[in-house]
């Protein structure tokens, strides 16, 4: 897909997490979280030896801002087959925080995005992910997990590609002033604009030339 790098679907780095669905106050850990696709996985290491957790983004039922008191900025996801919430911190890496929403709002289910999150999703890039991952197999949160998807995907049609266009047309223009703020200098006639005295008013008279006396 034009537009759109194949490594735009990737992204890796350290973010903090909770433990096993409790809050972050009572237990949270650092993990190194690898995003490629719609697959997930983190690790205790950057070397990716010790694998701690997975899952698959299209088995997201519900994508929101993390509400728990110990996050000031962060996601919670609510994942098919996973007991507990998985709440995921961006303070650690507070530059990377809207890189990471736009990458998960764009992957999950359109149906799963909280209202909240909706414009972090970049039309373009959900396209992406399709077109990169709609014949992968499904990740797998545990050996007792099916692989059945909760939101499949197939290849973007032309009809997708015209229609994500159309979404960022619409969200480009919603950008724009308003209609009483666009032109508002040009609307109705000029004003007047008072010419500039030749002689100020304060000024002193000019002198005149001496007049000459009348004929004898």
């Amino acid at each position: 897909m034009a537009g759109v790098p194949d490594n735009a679907v990737t992204k890796s780095g350290w973010l903090r997490k909770n433990h096993k669905g409790c809050t972050f106050a009572k237990k949270n850990e650092m993990r190194y979280f690898v995003s490629s696709g719609f697959h997930v996985r983190y690790y205790r290491t950057e070397s990716k030896t010790s694998e701690c957790g997975k899952f698959d983004l299209r088995n997201v039922t519900n994508l929101k801002p993390a509400s728990d008191p110990g996050v000031k900025s962060g996601l919670t996801f609510l994942i098919k087959g996973r007991s507990g919430a998985l709440t995921v911190s961006f303070e650690s890496e507070p530059a990377m925080e809207a890189v990471w929403k736009t990458l998960w709002s764009s992957a999950v289910s359109a149906d799963a995005l909280d209202p909240a999150l909706k414009s972090s999703r970049d039309e373009m890039l959900a396209l992406k992910f399709n077109d990169k991952g709609a014949s992968t197999a499904a990740l797998k949160t545990s050996r007792f997990d099916d692989s059945k998807l909760v939101s499949p995907r197939s290849q973007p049609s032309r009809e997708d590609m015209k229609k994500a266009h159309s979404v960022i047309s619409v969200a480009s223009l919603a950008t724009l002033p308003s209609g009483n703020d666009i032109g508002a200098e040009a609307a109705g006639p000029p004003k007047e604009t008072a010419m500039p005295s030749a002689v100020p008013e304060d000024a002193a008279p000019l002198p005149t030339a001496p007049t000459a006396p009348p004929p004898s």
